[in-house]
């Protein structure tokens, strides 16, 4: 099972963290806590139950160039997609 996700940032010119993956993966193991210890998603045909995850890198269009000694991007898209399977 896949969902895309569209996110929007809170701001104009909102920062990200290069290393954004694991506050990320943190942020959605929070959300999706309670259905994956509880329940997983389970497989209609044989019962089955997956309790894993994984997701993509975040898509976003467009980021202010980046100089070095940044430790962060600055967002200037008005949309990001990610995709989450299970």
């Amino acid at each position: 099972m896949r969902f895309k996700l569209i996110l929007k940032p809170v701001r104009d010119r909102q920062s990200l963290l290069f290393n954004y993956q694991y506050p990320l993966q943190a942020w959605m193991y929070k959300i999706l806590d309670t259905f994956l210890h509880a329940k997983g998603y389970t497989v209609p045909d044989n019962g089955k139950s997956f309790k894993h995850f994984t997701f993509s890198w975040l898509n976003i269009p467009k980021i202010e160039k980046t100089k070095p000694g940044d430790s962060c991007m600055v967002l200037r898209s008005e949309e990001i997609g990610l995709v989450v399977s299970f």
